[in-house]
């Protein structure tokens, strides 16, 4: 099991975008799908992993739960947000259908963001804006073009665009978003392979079975075995 201790200085302001480190791909799989399945935490760091969005955007959207804002296609849904504080905005956060459940079941329900933001950190060793600089990167590496992966996370230095121009770009958006979430489902299943060697448990229609995942890692903890590069 990969639990490396990994720690970054900061205080608790608001997570920034301009900070510089390596992000530890394996560990932030790993640690998201060890969690307890279906509790608050893990949800977060699913929908820092798919949508990008910050932290504190995130707990806005599920405390301030609307679901006319709201609009779904097939398989996958847009939120609008229209947040905006200084220079940071979040004008949209875009999530697979598949975690609507579990968002319905927090919905205003949960604590504060400052709360959270130090829980995952105190307990987990991450800094959720580790999501979603994996997002971005993965996002490019899909060959979605730079302006849409710009706007999944509403980079505002990037679009300061006239509205023909803005809502011409969200309609690529929602022609491919179901691209970035495959390529976040085959990423999660290829660490899956790294980390557990074992059958790929997520696809682009499929949620992971932690408790599958959590059983194997305790055999194999058991048995003081650790084989990371076996092939299936």
């Amino acid at each position: 099991m990969l639990k490396s201790i990994f720690r970054i200085n900061g205080g608790n302001r608001e997570e920034s975008d301009d900070d510089e480190y390596v992000v530890d791909e394996a560990r932030l799989i790993d640690t998201m799908l060890t969690i307890r399945e279906g509790s608050l935490y893990q949800l977060l760091m699913k929908i820092g992993l798919y949508s990008g969005a910050r932290l504190s955007e995130i707990v806005k959207m599920i405390r301030e739960w609307d679901e006319a804002r709201l609009i779904c296609f097939e398989g996958f849904c847009r939120y609008k947000m229209k947040w905006h504080r200084g220079r940071k905005r979040c004008d949209y956060i875009y999530l697979p259908s598949r975690f609507l459940d579990e968002i319905r079941r927090y919905a205003g329900k949960i604590g504060k963001y400052g709360n959270l933001r130090k829980h995952i950190y105190d307990e987990y060793g991450i800094r959720m804006k580790e999501f979603r600089k994996l997002n971005y990167r993965i996002c490019l590496n899909a060959g979605i073009e730079e302006a849409i992966c710009d706007f999944y996370q509403s980079r505002i230095t990037k679009l300061s665009v006239g509205r023909k121009y803005y809502d011409a770009l969200r309609s690529r958006a929602d022609e491919k978003y179901q691209l970035l979430v495959k390529a976040i489902d085959n990423f999660v299943n290829e660490m899956i392979e790294k980390l557990y060697i074992g059958k790929p448990l997520w696809d682009e229609a499929v949620v992971v079975n932690v408790d599958e995942v959590q059983a194997e890692m305790e055999k194999r903890e058991a048995r003081k075995i650790i084989e990371w590069s076996m092939e299936l």
